[in-house]
């Protein structure tokens, strides 16, 4: 019997344990390290996400101060209208003139649709009244003397005689109205009416010619209000000249109009004869840029030249640009200007500038100008100027 047994393994005993304590450590070490990692990537996506936060809301803060800046821009704009009309005023006025009577509020109206007929206008209306002897003599000169044109305006001044006619701008080829242009007229007598080329070389002095200016202007504003309800909103054009620009009582009539109607403003859509916007100084620049910058449309009527500059156009605000037709009948005899004069057509129409020929008085004038593709026409043969009565929806008994 052995009575000495062999001694126990201690240091494979104590190598096992070492291993198991080594690996343990490892094991720690590789936990800690992937926890570290862990919370090293959701203290960066949660970076990211405070990050996006802080550009969300940077961009807010941005957008919140543009829109300010737009409305101080606004308001500046107003301000500095009113301000440069008031000194073309002091250069070319002596005196003051009162503020007229404020305008009425837009008509509201409870009028089923059912109830009313198609929408102010009717081609075969219209040609039957351009057949009208009464209605012709409104396009006509009226046969009568200075001394009774001098009564008419003051009687139309003290009264408000004054009517408002419009003609129809066509979209074409269908014919179907796109804009309408305004025309005011001082009622001579009954059927005859005096058209604005006759009256005002009488209208006397400055501050007279002002006054009926802006008689005339509320009287088209009065019509664009009562033809607010009407589910086709139709734009109109109405004529401004250079006097009217440095007039410190139109300009304030106007203004108070949009600030009161702005919802309107894109409606209207202020013309000036190509000759007058050429001879316009800065501050009268400026003025017609400030009615561009509240919503109005600037056009420019009776273009000769057709050789634009793009670039001053778009910074005008320049909305529709109006070509007699005799303009594109004499280009149609040279090939060269023909095809510059489609150039420019395309040009002005591929930037949202409406090219309108206007002065289109029969069929065989349109034949003439058909190879212009032309998407607009104004003139005699889709309507003359007519009493605003036929234009509005009537309701029916």
């Amino acid at each position: 019997m052995d009575l000495h047994p062999s001694p126990k393994p201690w240091g494979l005993i104590m190598l096992l344990e070492i291993a198991l304590i080594s690996v343990g450590f490892c094991a720690l070490a590789a936990l800690g390290f992937i926890e570290g990692r862990r919370r090293q990537f959701w203290e960066q996506a949660m970076g990211y996400k405070i990050l996006e936060g802080v550009d969300d809301r940077n961009a807010l803060a941005r957008e919140v101060v543009r829109n300010s800046h737009d409305i101080n821009s606004l308001k500046r704009d107003v301000a500095d209208t009113l301000e440069r009309v008031r000194g073309l005023e002091k250069k070319g006025k002596s005196q003051t003139l009162q503020a007229s009577a404020p305008l009425p509020q837009p008509l509201t109206s409870n009028r089923p649709a059912a109830r009313m007929h198609p929408p102010l206008y009717s081609p075969p209306k219209a040609l039957r009244a351009a057949n009208d002897p009464v209605e012709r003599r409104v396009e006509e000169a009226a046969p009568l003397s200075p001394n009774a044109i001098r009564a008419i305006v003051d009687n139309a001044l003290q009264t408000r005689q004054i009517t408002v006619f419009v003609q129809p701008i066509m979209r074409l080829p269908q014919r179907k109205v796109r804009f309408y242009e305004m025309y005011a007229r001082l009622r001579a007598r009954p059927g005859l009416y005096l058209p604005m080329q006759e009256y005002q070389r009488f209208a006397g002095p400055d501050a007279q010619a002002e006054k009926l200016d802006v008689a005339l202007l509320e009287e088209c504003l009065r019509m664009l209000v009562k033809t607010a309800y009407l589910s086709r909103a139709i734009p109109f054009f109405l004529n401004i000249t250079p006097r009217n620009l440095g007039s410190r009582t139109y300009m304030k009539t106007l203004l108070a109009f949009l600030t009161d109607h702005r919802h309107l403003a894109g409606r209207l859509i202020f013309e000036i004869r190509q000759s007058d916007l050429e001879s316009l100084d800065l501050q009268h620049r400026s003025v017609l840029k400030g009615i561009s910058r509240l919503g109005c449309g600037i056009g420019i009527d009776q273009a000769s030249k057709t050789d634009f500059n793009l670039q001053e156009l778009q910074d005008l605000g320049i909305r529709a640009v109006k070509v007699p037709a005799s303009v594109l009948i004499s280009a149609n005899r040279n090939e060269r200007e023909h095809q510059a004069l489609k150039k420019t057509k395309t040009l002005l129409e591929g930037n949202g500038i409406a090219f309108i020929v206007t002065q289109v008085e029969d069929e065989t004038t349109m034949k003439t100008l058909l190879d212009y593709d032309l998407h607009f026409g104004q003139g005699h043969l889709f309507g003359r100027p007519d009493l605003q009565g036929a234009y509005q929806q009537k309701r029916v008994a």
